[in-house]
């Protein structure tokens, strides 16, 4: 549950040894258009979907909740229950500075609420987080999180189901993406640590929706998304996304490594991309 503000641009492009015929230009625009449309899919869909470590959001008391007050950017209100029972609890983030940027350059305002039922490695807890009035980069992010304990599978792990319904992304006022998204996790190490330096998840899932253009399309995990805590985006797995009418698109995120960087494939041409946000 890493950073919520998980998303990627492009740093390189293609070297092109077409002719300039016109013919030969048009496919040259289309694969350029296609692996933007591919960075779209991967910076909204991250912010939401993808990241299954959320500093922001994954914390479950009061003590560890209040102690995100230090970090730059937010601050935490913990709200009190109106008990004198510990669980539920809930707490929400507040963006205010239009001046603090993240890590990948990002400007975020509004808020992002969290409702924890109860410790989250009890089975049948679970989270919940919503957006009020929440930008990044003055783009709009709506829509409901929910990270359901189902207890522990046949090998012993910690599983969650994870859905996100209602989501919307918008542009501005030029154009809004829409999706849902169902996920399984798997946490594969960490579960018996108090520490989250070792956490370790699988995750496979996907989501469906309508995206810039007006278009239907569908992101399946192809490959497991394997995380850990060394980075920020997955170390491993493959996502492929189908568009209405158009080519399907295959993001490796390679064999392991810690890094931010992963491949988009379109039409049998590779490229090598940089994960992070700059729009």
């Amino acid at each position: 549950m890493k950073n919520s503000k998980i998303s990627l641009f492009i740093l390189g492009i293609f070297a092109i040894s077409f002719s300039f015929t016109s013919c030969d230009q048009d496919n040259v625009e289309k694969t350029n258009n296609n692996i933007t449309t591919a960075s779209d899919y991967t910076s909204i869909l991250g912010i939401m979907d993808l990241a299954e470590i959320d500093d922001a959001t994954a914390d479950d008391g009061l003590k560890s909740a209040a102690a995100l007050d230090y970090v730059p950017c937010f601050e935490v209100t913990v709200h009190d229950n109106g008990t004198a029972e510990f669980w539920p609890r809930s707490w929400t983030f507040s963006y205010t500075n239009e001046d603090c940027v993240d890590f990948f350059g990002n400007t975020k305002l509004g808020a992002v609420n969290v409702l924890l039922t109860g410790y989250w490695k009890n089975e049948g807890s679970s989270r919940t987080i919503t957006y009020e009035d929440f930008t990044i980069n003055g783009n709009k992010l709506e829509g409901t999180r929910t990270i359901l304990n189902t207890g522990l599978n046949d090998m012993q792990n910690l599983t969650f189901e994870r859905s996100c319904v209602n989501a919307s992304y918008s542009q501005g006022d030029t154009a809004t993406m829409t999706w849902e998204s169902n996920r399984n996790v798997e946490m594969i190490n960490g579960y018996e640590t108090f520490i989250a330096a070792d956490d370790e998840y699988m995750v496979a899932g996907g989501a469906s929706g309508v995206n810039f253009e007006g278009k239907a399309f569908t992101a399946s995990i192809t490959e497991e998304l394997h995380y850990m805590r060394c980075s920020m985006f997955p170390v491993s797995g493959i996502v492929t996304i189908d568009i209405d009418g158009g080519s399907s698109i295959y993001i490796n995120y390679g064999e392991g490594t810690c890094d931010n960087v992963a491949e988009v494939t379109i039409d049998d041409l590779t490229t090598e991309i940089t994960l992070g946000h700059r729009n």
